[in-house]
C-alpha cells in the first residue's frame, strides 16, 4: 500500500490478464491490495490457520465439492506450455491434471486421485486462503491512510454479483456475474465493514472495459505476447471493440498489435505498458 497514494484498488477480475499486469507494472501511482495467485510467495496453496486449527475456507467458500474446490485441472487443448504452467501450479495445490487427449479410464483414476487430495486436505480449497488474511490487512490499511477503495467488475456489469457475507457458504461465487468468485467474497466483506463502519469504506465501480480503455488506449506503444515472446509494438485495435454493443461477461478481449521490430501485425490475449526492451 502506497503512502501519498489518493486511491486503492481492491478487487480485480484476474481473468482479464491485461488489467492485471497494468495495475501490478505500479506505473499508475495507486496503491493495490489485490492479491493475484501464482507462486508461493502469493501464498498459493497457503492456508490461514486461526489457534482452533480452523480457517477462512469454511466462512468464505462454504462446503464444495472436490472439483469446485479446484483439486481437479482439465487441460482442454494440447499445449505444453500451459500445461508447465498447471503442473508448477499443482505441486503446490495437490491438484491432479487431466490431460487434452486423457481416455475415460485415464479420466475417472484423475478424479479417484483429486477426490483423495481433497479429502486429505479437510475439504479446503485447494488454492487456500492466506490470500484473504493478506488481502484484508492491505484493505484496512488503505482505508486506515484515507485512499479511494476501487472495485472493477466483468464488462458491462457493474455492480452485478454481490453477496452478502453470510451468503457465500451457500451461494454460486463462480455463477459469471458480475465479478469472481473471490471478488464476490472481497466485496462482501467491504460491503459488512461499511454497514458497521460507514463512508470510509465506501467504493468506486468500475467497468474492466473502461478500465483497459484508459489503460490502453488505440495507438499506444505496448508489450504484447506473441506466443512465448512478448513484443513492442502499436496497439491497433481491440476485439471486441470498447464501444461494441455485444461487450459481455462472456467476452474474450483480444488485441491486435504491429510489431515494431518485425512489422507483422498479430493478435495477442495480453498486453502490458511497455518498456524499452523487448523480452523473451
Amino acid at each position: 500500500i502506497r503512502s501519498g497514494a489518493s486511491a486503492c484498488w481492491i478487487s480485480f477480475p484476474g481473468k482479464f490478464a491485461a488489467g492485471w499486469d497494468a495495475l501490478v507494472a505500479e506505473l499508475h501511482g495507486d496503491s493495490v491490495a489485490c492479491v493475484f495467485l501464482s507462486t508461493p510467495e502469493s501464498g498459493l496453496g497457503r492456508h490461514h490457520t486461526f489457534e482452533d486449527g480452523s480457517c477462512y475456507c469454511k466462512d468464505i467458500y462454504g462446503e464444495r465439492d472436490f472439483q469446485t474446490f479446484g483439486y481437479l485441472v482439465k487441460m482442454k487443448e494440447l499445449d505444453n506450455d500451459k500445461l508447465k504452467r498447471e503442473q508448477e501450479k499443482a505441486k503446490l495445490t495437490n491438484a491432479v491434471i487431466v490431460p487434452a487427449n486423457a481416455t475415460p479410464e485415464m479420466e475417472e483414476m484423475c478424479r479417484q486421485e483429486a477426490k483423495r487430495n481433497w479429502e486429505m486436505n479437510g475439504k479446503r480449497a485447494a488454492w487456500g486462503c492466506q490470500w484473504f488474511h493478506v488481502w484484508k490487512e492491505k484493505v484496512h490499511e488503505a482505508v486506515e491512510k484515507k485512499q479511494t477503495l476501487r472495485v472493477v467488475f466483468f464488462p458491462g456489469q457493474k455492480g452485478q454479483g454481490k453477496l452478502m457475507l453470510r451468503e457465500l457458504k451457500y451461494r454460486d461465487l463462480w455463477d459469471g456475474v458480475g465479478c469472481g468468485g473471490s471478488q464476490k467474497c472481497e466485496i462482501a466483506y467491504v460491503e459488512h465493514m461499511r454497514a458497521e463502519h460507514g463512508s470510509a469504506w465506501d467504493y468506486e465501480e468500475i467497468d474492466v472495459t473502461r478500465f483497459l480503455e484508459k489503460e490502453f488506449p488505440v495507438h499506444s506503444t505496448v508489450d504484447a505476447k506473441h506466443g512465448n515472446r512478448w513484443r513492442t509494438g502499436v496497439l491497433l485495435m481491440t476485439v471486441p471493440s470498447f464501444d461494441h454493443d455485444v461487450v459481455t461477461r462472456s467476452a474474450e478481449l483480444k488485441w491486435i498489435v504491429k510489431c515494431k521490430e518485425t512489422q507483422q501485425i498479430f493478435v495477442s490475449r495480453h498486453i502490458r505498458h511497455a518498456t524499452e526492451a523487448i523480452h523473451n
